[in-house]
């Protein structure tokens, strides 16, 4: 996989390599360098970002002993060898209020609430709702009841200086749940990428506009840009510019300066009107492979300096599918994620035959149909074609075909991936 070299028009330009699926993806992350810079934000901030620094807890979680039920407190050995007993209440505990007091004799129990602290004097809580009480009373069967039931310990989940986030984590509402809950307001995380998306083509106009014979309407920069802010990344999307070199240029000149990545969609074939890599290639370097799939062949892959370069397929579906498979994966590797780079897969069933050209690598858009044993059956939608973006909206899952056989039979197992845990 060496770099496209320059040649003049009398030269024949080399054919690209056609490699596979994992290829491609060990050769882009090989050239894709890590952001530099890191930003300090609050939580509210942070959702989406990677974490720079790992995460230590400055406290012990739970914080105290406390209860884990509505209920009763006592201490157990003192009632361990009876089988019924009532208690007298000595109180109550509540959540963020502390019993001080102690009793001068054994056998007694305390009012308490889920949270609440536990006295020191008690060990175990019975819920309420397997007891018989009044205001001064409380009775139950010593057999409903084990030594430390409903006790939650200082400490037992999370304890000082405990790690609780690792650095490279991509970060969810849970990850930012758990930082709060241990006292965490501010921390630090991989810089927002800054990513150009160059929208080419001379038969695309803006959604909005009156409708134009023999146009079509431009859906990859919407939708690229929705994929693209789900990352936590700053966007510059041009509105749609004409298959014209010079004005390609010009464009790739100006998100060279104020990119971490640049994306263009169109242009990446070796047809007459195609010059997005044949500027790429003057500007910097376009490699030379492609990737045997479908949808997605005509992907390249470049940089121009050590900005990595894609550039998709015209087509929306071609589109989403290699960005899926390959740039999301870059831009989380850019950040510092050192795990879950590319879509999950899990195993399914075929529910029906599956014929696709053999050592090829097909992307199929697909739905569960049902269930067998507890795996997944999946068939393809009917179109799969790479410019019916219905195809997508009417799925569940991404068959993810490997590039031998040709052929899969009903009821062999397949790899998939769920789209709703890409998106």
């Amino acid at each position: 996989m060496q770099r496209t070299q320059q040649h003049n028009e009398a030269d024949a330009a080399p054919s690209p390599q056609s490699i596979t699926v994992e290829q491609a993806r060990e050769f882009i992350l090989a050239h894709c360098g890590r952001i530099p810079t890191a930003d300090t934000v609050s939580l509210t901030e942070a959702r989406h970002r990677i974490l720079v620094k790992t995460v230590e807890s400055p406290v012990p979680i739970p914080s105290f002993t406390n209860s884990a039920m509505d209920g009763y407190a006592f201490k157990f050995s003192d009632i361990a060898h009876e089988s019924h007993v009532t208690l007298p209440l000595f109180g109550t505990s509540l959540a963020g209020r502390t019993l001080q007091r102690t009793p001068e004799q054994p056998g007694m129990a305390v009012r308490i609430t889920t949270g609440a602290p536990i006295p020191e004097w008690c060990d175990t809580v019975i819920p309420y709702e397997k007891t018989e009480f009044s205001d001064k009373f409380v009775s139950f069967d010593v057999s409903n009841i084990r030594e430390g039931a409903n006790v939650r310990h200082l400490g037992e989940n999370i304890k000082v200086g405990q790690a609780v986030v690792e650095a490279g984590t991509r970060l969810e509402s849970s990850h930012l749940a758990l930082l709060a809950s241990v006292g965490i307001k501010k921390i630090l995380v991989s810089h927002a990428p800054i990513v150009s998306v160059i929208i080419t083509g001379d038969e695309l106009i803006e959604p909005g506009q009156a409708y134009q014979r023999h146009h079509v309407y431009n859906a990859s920069g919407v939708m690229l840009t929705s994929l693209l802010s789900e990352l936590g990344c700053k966007v510059h999307c041009t509105k749609p510019i004409p298959d014209d070199p010079n004005r390609i240029s010009l464009e790739l000149r100006h998100a060279r300066e104020r990119s971490h990545m640049v994306i263009l969609t169109g242009g990446a074939a070796d047809s007459m009107a195609d010059y997005s890599h044949k500027q790429l290639e003057t500007l910097g370097e376009v490699f030379n492979w492609t990737v045997n799939m479908r949808p997605g062949r005509p992907m390249r892959f470049g940089r121009i300096g050590k900005k990595p370069v894609f550039i998709l397929p015209g087509n929306p579906v071609a589109s989403f599918i290699t960005f899926l498979e390959f740039v999301r994966g870059a831009i989380l590797y850019m950040q510092g994620n050192t795990k879950n780079l590319w879509p999950a897969e899990r195993l399914g069933i075929a529910g029906c035959d599956i014929k696709k050209k053999a050592g090829r690598a097909e992307f199929m858009r697909a739905v569960i149909s049902g269930y067998e044993n507890g795996a997944a059956v999946l068939e393809p939608v009917s179109n799969q074609s790479s410019a019916a973006f219905t195809s997508v909206t009417q799925s569940e899952a991404i068959l993810h075909l490997d590039h031998e056989p040709g052929l899969i039979k009903k009821g062999e197992v397949v790899r998939f991936q769920l789209l709703s845990e890409i998106l």
